[in-house]
């Protein structure tokens, strides 16, 4: 912000706010980074099985993917998705969770344009 500008130009709240949309974009690309591995975590934490945990991460990136997150992928074992009932579960899971989600980042980067 130049040392001319006060809080009654205009242009003051967009350099005020400029560098928020770089600090989004890193905390956002932290979160992914870490997510799936604590995810995992807090679903073994709530006693669900490998299987449901297999299928949950499957499921997150396809949800991701189908919400418009090309940095991920469509993912489905599907021979686990038919014999593994767990894996099926936390497979639909994931995509509603994770797909509704990245739907609302969406929204909200749309909103305020970061």
């Amino acid at each position: 912000m130049s040392a001319s500008m006060d809080i009654g130009d205009p242009g003051f709240y967009m350099d005020r706010h400029s560098g928020c949309g770089a600090v989004f974009a890193l905390l956002a690309f932290a979160l992914v980074a870490c997510s799936e591995q604590s995810v995992r975590e807090d679903l073994a934490e709530e006693g669900r099985p490998p299987a449901y945990i297999d299928g949950y991460t499957d499921g997150c990136r396809t949800g991701l993917f189908r919400a418009g997150d090309t940095r991920y992928a469509y993912v489905k074992d599907a021979a686990r998705y038919r014999a593994e009932i767990p894996y099926r579960q936390g497979w639909n899971r994931g995509v509603e969770e994770c797909a509704r989600g990245q739907r609302r980042l969406q929204g909200f980067v749309d909103e305020t344009g970061y």
